[in-house]
């Protein structure tokens, strides 16, 4: 029986072996596929690479890179998925591989060799091959260093790239001591040349400086502790190491302190000055390592007093105390050896220097502002003086090596606000009666350079970045650029560091005029200079516009008059120079004479930086300023002084225009060039910035009140500038003897403007295309003119007294060419595109009249009938364009037509916009009840069909791509945002027929929705629903509308609601969210007075009885949740549809989702505080539960 058993158990067990061999046979394999199939090919190239690395091609090493490379982006290496290490130890083998093939190649062979970019990737691969060679790849790496070369290369080479990285890397791995002590082990062990070679390195230094500022402030200090330990024993040695103090040198300037880690801190760097004062009082290190350190511990030391309170307020004790005592006499120190020490062109011995003396400086400006000092001393005397002169010699960088004037001038340009309350307190004259110096003047030749290539340096980055949002990449800089790259780098991305130099606003404008009038005069005389140095001098003068134009834009305190007469004259000088330049054909191609950076900076580009800096001046002083005359001794001065005079003169010749003249002027000749086109349409581009800028300096020089320049010559000249601008195609008048109500005479400016139907009525052979383009251009620029006026109350005074526009085509007259246009359109005709657009432009002309005597309604009485007049004209022109649109809508494009030429688009969006400006400032107008029911019945009926033409037109699209840059944009809804101010200005009686008008009017479009051929009312009914939206959003809480006129508006709510719930699409749910609006505004406008009488419960119980709810407010609130209901289920529809535009779908589901949260937080918020009833949505919850369970579902559908 035992054998038995013994032999069935043999058995067993074998079966169970011959399983687990079979199990073992069809597992997968323990390394994935993927890293097998690159073990094959590897195994290839390490057969090809067992030869000498001096005599094998690199393609094959490169070859082994890239497929490591290949692993890592793909995700192959998982070494945690490998049981038997085959992936760990591959990479420990291509890792060794590599330091073997380094090791014996020699610094100049393994410059650029492919095994540097191999270890990287090992390295960004995994740690653990490194772990064990730290000190080879450091040995490796230091070897590879190359002698310090005459230039600084603009890369780093490969072995510091990789010497970072594996800083950075074992810094993420809060293991970085052990990383730098390898380094230390090898810089001790090997040679003097390795520690010479890598710590020359400026790459390396910098990324020394990165890897300790990016490890977070609560783990530098275990990390940063015991490195800096590490390094301070290397120095206490009997033989210290001069590249130990650099290491520490540059890991201290990187280092963020915590408040964790001040008091850790504080005391290694106080053992630090300890150890430095030993070693040079026996001279055991060399004085610039000893230096850069104590000026690097200075720096700390200063970060660390930052977390103290200030001295004024807290007397420090202890530690905090000996440090701040210890870090001022540090900064002392290396300031007098800065003050002693001669200019030096080599980098290494002028590198702390600078840097220490201006932290020296501003330690002793805050002693002074906390009251420690009265006065300066000799030293800070001699140290300000020595920054400013040696910062504004012209110290040139050798060999691309940083000379101690460059390094001086950065430290200048980067404390300039430092500088400018040191220098409003030097005294001109040294203690030491050295010979005399003017602070003021050194500091601005160092912020404004006089090297044209500085300027035009300038230029072309602001002509990259206008903003400002690009770094200055150093490198770029060659030559004198590098020599004054900080001057460069502050005018191009720090010109706000100016705005707190209130001592400098004067010298600097003062300069910056100087050396634009000195650039300038070349350019004056035509054969004075080839057109190659014209195109430099060229670029300086843009540069210095930008600069100055930087600096206007700053807030400024106070400056003399005479500045400001200098600035104006300047820019007078140059403005005539840039435009002779621009419009001379000879010179039109300037700057294609020079390189490609050359090409950006034109003479069109100074003539509109010289307006521009004209027009920051001009606004940025008040009208009654007071100006501290230089010559005066002090006295109060304003405008009306000759030198402000003068200067603003030189672009209006007030003089001639009093005595009747006609001489041009800048603006004049500007306006001349611009109607004639010169600088080519006014759309977009540097000619349409030139029109609105030339808008601009026109309204302000009408806003300031000038002593000889009164009003009538103001008006004269007005007058005369009109008719230069727009005098070409449209008729001009200057009336010189009208009469206001005072009977004192005015000069008048009546511009006729042509009628739009008369310019639909065009016929196509009748048609000259260049009096259509002059006509255009005259319209822009007088509409940038109105708008410019518009925002400047002084300009539109001027504006409206003396500027006057009558349009063409009043009365019946008019009725003959809006019956041409229809007559023309029904048999086919077709309209110029050109007409199109210039009548588009003359009802955003009347717009712009319009909205101008909207602004001076309530200042000039005898202007009232004259606005009514223009308001009559306004609404008939309004009413008759809408009129060829409703009898013809196909022909003009806003219907749902074929695809029409993107030209002829543009026109008819043109005059679309040009419309919807009309009605925008129709509704914005003020209507009283005084006007007569007739012109505001016609209004209504005129604002109905614009808003049917307003969904069609968003329907269409026409109006995409119509906008001009500067204008507003040309989409209705833009135009719809006045009609908040209608609703809320006009009377009880006129809002509600307004209301009830468009409530009819959308019962109207929505049975006509319901119809056979109702997709083509959508768009109407969408319109109207908008335009009664904003209606109700304007409405005021009190008084409550009738019962009648809610029930008109709950009526043809209903009916669109029926309506778009009958059809689901992109556009009924864009139609939803109109018709929501309304139900949400006008349940929002029932429940208010609940709100209102909810305080007063407790009178009721004296026997007095609190106001009802409206008895509209429950159907409203029924209407509201089903709305809310319908739009919650078609999100869902949306959400779950599978289709091509599934995005936008997802796009209008949220949209409709945000519609039904908003119609639920308007009942829940309309329940009183306190009321003795329950709102009727409490009868009924299940209808909420029902739309928030479909809320909930529609949020959990959708994708994000």
């Amino acid at each position: 029986g035992y054998k038995d058993a013994a032999k069935a158990l043999e058995e067993e067990e074998e079966g169970k072996a011959q399983r687990k061999r079979a199990n073992v046979e069809l597992a997968p394999p323990r390394t994935p596929c993927e890293f097998c199939v690159f073990l094959q090919l590897s195994e290839q190239l390490r057969f090809a690479l067992a030869g000498d690395a001096k005599s094998e091609p690199p393609s094959f090493m490169r070859c082994m890179v890239e497929l490591w490379q290949l692993v890592r982006l793909n995700g192959v290496y998982r070494p945690r998925e490998d049981p038997d290490g085959i992936q760990r130890k591959s990479l420990d083998d291509f890792v060794v591989l590599l330091l073997q093939r380094l090791a014996s190649l020699r610094p100049a062979q393994a410059k650029e060799t492919p095994e540097w970019a191999g270890l990287l990737e090992a390295l960004r691969l995994d740690t653990s091959p490194f772990e064990r060679r730290l000190c080879k790849v450091w040995a490796v790496v230091q070897d590879s260093c190359s002698k310090p070369a005459g230039e600084t290369r603009a890369q780093a080479s490969p072995n510091i790239v990789l010497a970072v990285e594996l800083l950075h890397t074992y810094a993420r791995l809060a293991d970085l001591p052990s990383c730098i002590s390898a380094s230390i082990r090898e810089l001790r062990r090997g040679p003097a040349k390795r520690a010479n070679r890598l710590l020359k390195d400026p790459h390396f230094l910098a990324g020394l400086r990165e890897v300790a500022a990016s490890i977070p402030g609560g783990a530098a200090a275990a990390q940063v502790t015991k490195v800096w330990v590490a390094l301070l024993e290397e120095l206490q040695g009997e033989e210290p190491a001069w590249w130990a103090a650099a290491l520490l040198e540059h890991i201290i300037r990187g280092v963020k302190a915590s408040d964790l880690s001040l008091k850790q801190f504080r005391q290694l760097i106080l053992r630090s000055y300890a150890l430095l004062d030993r070693l040079q009082k026996g001279t055991q290190l060399p004085e610039q390592c000893a230096d850069g350190l104590s000026a690097a511990l200075s720096v700390l030391g200063r970060r660390l007093a930052a977390w103290e309170l200030p001295g004024s307020l807290h007397r420090l004790e202890g530690e905090a105390c000996d440090l701040a005592d210890r870090v001022w006499y540090g900064l002392r120190a290396l300031a007098t050896k800065f003050v002693q020490s001669p200019p030096s062109n080599r980098l290494d011995a002028v590198e702390p220097y600078p840097d220490a003396a201006v932290r020296w400086l501003a330690l002793c400006e805050e002693r002074y502002c906390d009251g420690k000092t009265k006065a300066f001393d000799k030293l800070q005397q001699r140290v300000a003086v020595t920054l400013l002169q040696r910062a504004a010699s012209v110290g040139d960088a050798q060999n691309g090596k940083e000379s101690s004037c460059l390094l001086t001038r950065r430290a200048v340009c980067h404390w300039v606000p430092l500088f400018a309350s040191v220098t409003a307190r030097l005294p001109c004259r040294s203690s030491d009666n050295l010979d005399e110096y003017e602070p003021v003047a050194m500091l601005t030749k160092v912020i404004v350079p006089g090297e044209l290539e500085c300027w035009q340096r300038l230029a072309q980055i602001r002509a990259s970045s206008p903003l400002g949002d690009r770094v200055v990449d150093r490198t770029e800089f060659t030559g004198l650029h590098q020599s004054w790259a900080p001057s460069v780098e502050l005018w191009a991305f720090y010109v706000e560091a100016l705005a707190d130099c209130a001592v400098l606003n004067a010298p600097l404008l003062q300069r910056l005029a100087g050396l634009i009038l000195e650039t300038a005069k070349p350019l004056d005389v035509k054969a004075s200079l080839p057109r190659h140095y014209r195109a430099q001098e060229l670029g300086a003068l843009v540069g210095l516009h930008e600069a100055l134009l930087s600096l206007a834009a700053l807030p400024s305190q106070h400056v003399p008059a005479e500045v400001v007469a200098e600035v104006f004259h300047v820019l007078s000088t140059t403005a005539k120079i840039a435009l002779t330049l621009s419009t001379d054909p000879d010179d039109a191609s300037l700057a294609a004479a020079g390189s490609d950076e050359d090409k950006a900076v034109t003479p069109r580009r100074l003539l509109l930086l010289s307006l521009r800096v004209s027009v920051q001046l001009l606004e940025s002083l008040p009208s009654e300023s007071s100006l501290r005359s230089t010559a005066g001794c002090g006295e109060e001065v304003t405008h009306g002084s000759t030198a402000v005079r003068s200067a603003i003169f030189g672009f209006v010749d007030a003089a001639a225009c009093a005595q009747g003249q006609t001489e041009s002027t800048v603006l004049d000749k500007l306006a001349e060039a611009l109607a004639g086109g010169s600088f080519g349409d006014l759309v977009s581009g540097s000619s349409g910035d030139l029109c609105r800028v030339l808008a601009r300096i026109t309204c302000a020089l009408l806003s300031h009140r000038i002593r000889g320049w009164p009003d009538k010559d103001k008006a004269s000249w007005l007058g005369r500038f009109l008719g230069r601008l727009v005098g070409q195609q449209l008729e001009c008048s200057v009336a010189e003897n009208a009469s206001d109500a005072e009977g004192s005479t005015r000069t008048v400016c009546c511009l006729s403007l042509p009628c739009p139907l008369g310019l639909l009525s065009c016929d196509r052979a009748s048609v000259d295309a260049t009096h259509f383009e002059g006509l255009q251009r005259s319209l822009r620029a007088l509409i940038a003119l109105l708008q410019a006026g518009c925002s400047s109350p002084a300009a539109a005074a001027v504006l409206q007294r003396t500027v006057t526009l009558s349009p063409d085509g009043r009365g019946e007259v008019s009725a003959q060419p809006m019956n041409r246009v229809i007559e023309r359109l029904g048999a086919g005709s077709d309209i110029v595109a050109p007409a199109i657009s210039a009548a588009g432009l003359v009802l955003s002309v009347v717009a712009q009249g319009l909205e101008l005597g909207r602004s001076e309604v309530d200042r000039i009485s005898d202007r009232v009938g004259t606005l009514l007049s223009d308001r009559c004209h306004a609404v008939w022109l309004a009413g008759s364009v809408l009129k060829v649109f409703k009898a013809r809508p196909w022909q003009l494009g806003i219907g749902t037509c074929a695809e029409i030429a993107s030209s002829t688009s543009a026109a008819r969006g043109e005059l679309w916009t040009g419309l919807g400006n009309l009605m925008s400032a129709l509704c914005a107008a003020p209507w009283s009840d005084e006007q007569g029911d007739e012109l505001w019945d016609n209004f209504v009926e005129i604002l109905g069909d614009w808003s049917e033409f307003a969904g069609n037109a968003l329907a269409s699209g026409i109006h995409s791509g119509s906008a001009t840059e500067g204008s507003p944009a040309p989409t209705p809804v833009a135009s719809m945002q006045s009609l908040a101010l209608l609703c809320a200005g006009v009377g009880r009686g006129r809002r509600e027929n307004l209301l009830g008008l468009l409530a009819m009017r959308l019962s109207a479009l929505a049975a006509w929705a319901a119809g056979e051929h109702g997709e083509a009312w959508l768009p109407r009914m969408s319109g109207t629903a908008e335009v009664l939206a904003v209606l109700i959003q304007g409405l005021p809480q009190r008084p409550t509308l009738p019962g009648r006129i809610v029930s008109s508006m709950l009526a043809a709510v209903h009916a669109a609601v029926v309506v778009m719930s009958g059809s689901l699409g992109s556009f009924p749910a864009v139609a939803s969210l109109h018709v929501a609006r309304i139900s949400i505004g006008l349940y929002l406008h029932l429940a208010a007075p609940l709100h209102f009488t909810s305080s007063f419960s407790s009178a009721s119980s004296k026997g007095l009885t609190t106001k009802r709810p409206h008895v509209c407010l429950a159907d409203a609130e029924d209407v509201l949740l089903h709305i809310a209901g319908l739009q919650t289920r078609a999100s869902l529809h949306f959400l779950r549809a599978r289709s091509v535009e599934a995005h936008q779908q997802a796009a209008t589901a949220m949209e409709l989702l945000s519609s039904a949260y908003s119609a639920l937080s308007a009942i829940f918020s309309s329940v009183p505080s306190e009321t003795t009833k329950l709102p009727p949505w409490t009868r009924k919850p299940h209808v909420v539960l029902d739309i928030l369970k479909a809320m909930l579902e529609a949020v959990y559908t959708a994708t994000s």
